[in-house]
């Protein structure tokens, strides 16, 4: 059973769904899934039923300025506008008076998750970062990249920021306008094939060819092309050591997993647990559902028992890396 709620925040709306089974176990923490930038709700639909039938209850809404959500003016200062993200999501906790939520972050959703999380400790009970954005210092890929591509890559993205940063995001598909679903299907082919419809195309345009408001947010918080002004990694610390953290990245992603480890080492006393998901790149619940809800299922359990909540610091899912990379 589904239902549809949109709640009044900071004078605006938060367009959220919320799904739970017929034998939903209310005392289960919920969970609360929240997306990327240029994401939504809907991209979310190749794991919904899955993670109801744990009979956990299931929030996910759009986050405010983008999706369905109201699209005020953000601050153009990145921290004040960081804080606006954040105000936004805890007056939509208090709404939908949630006590503690497992929280799982999907990249610019990841990194919004992490600083929630430093300013409202009690009400996170395991945080769940996606192939997080944000976290490392300087503009890093994936290490399924060569060092020459890799080299190649932040170049390119130190030439081509000064003109880029003159334009919002999501600029060409509103230049594009109804042409740009034909357009993302023939570069993005695959998507038709994660969602079994083509309709995710049409979702993705009407998403993003709206007002420009929180992708305007996002920009300012970026230093070049894909890096965070703020870089969570220096932040981290602020992170109650109490909050149990997973992490999830694709192994074809070109998200670094460097800060995940180095993470997991500052908080060598805490619980962090990495897996590297095989046959995914950045969208890992579409391109690999099943291996991510069995990690999620192995995590439900782990919160139901609450052995997240002891320091066991160690995971055979865990993989050697070299934090001087």
């Amino acid at each position: 059973m589904s239902k549809l709620h949109i709640k009044f925040i900071m004078s605006s709306e938060i367009y959220t769904l919320t799904i739970k089974s017929e034998d939903a176990d209310e005392s289960k923490i919920p969970i609360v899934l929240l997306h990327g930038f240029a994401g939504g709700i809907a991209l979310w639909a190749t794991i919904l039923d899955e993670l109801v039938s744990s009979k956990h209850v299931v929030h996910a809404f759009d986050l405010l300025g983008f999706g369905s959500s109201s699209r005020p003016k953000f601050s153009t200062d990145a921290v004040q506008a960081e804080k606006e993200f954040i105000q936004s999501i805890e007056e939509w906790r208090i709404s939908m008076k949630i006590e503690q939520m497992i929280f799982v972050g999907h990249s610019f959703g990841g990194y919004l998750g992490c600083s929630y999380a430093i300013e409202y400790p009690k009400r996170v009970r395991h945080l769940v970062l996606v192939d997080p954005w944000g976290l490392p210092e300087g503009l890093i890929v994936g290490k399924s990249h060569t060092d020459r591509s890799k080299t190649r890559i932040q170049r390119w993205s130190i030439i081509l920021h000064p003109i880029a940063s003159q334009f919002n995001p999501l600029a060409m598909a509103r230049f594009l306008g109804s042409r740009t679903p034909k357009i993302m299907k023939k570069f993005r082919p695959e998507m038709e094939g994660w969602y079994n419809t083509e309709a995710i195309y049409d979702y993705n345009y009407l998403n993003n060819a709206q007002k420009p408001s929180g992708e305007v947010a996002f920009k300012n918080m970026n230093l070049l092309l894909g890096e965070a002004k703020r870089p969570m990694i220096h932040r981290i610390h602020l992170l109650d050591r109490k909050i149990p953290i997973t992490f999830l990245y694709g192994r074809e992603s070109w998200v670094d997993t460097t800060p995940g480890y180095s993470i997991k080492y500052l908080r060598s006393v805490s619980y962090v647990k990495i897996h590297l998901i095989d046959n995914a790149g950045h969208q890992i619940f579409a391109e690999n559902p099943l291996h991510f809800l069995k990690v999620m299922d192995e995590l439900f359990e782990v919160i139901n028992n609450k052995t997240d909540l002891i320091s066991t610091n160690k995971s055979e899912s865990d993989e050697n890396i070299d934090l001087n990379m």
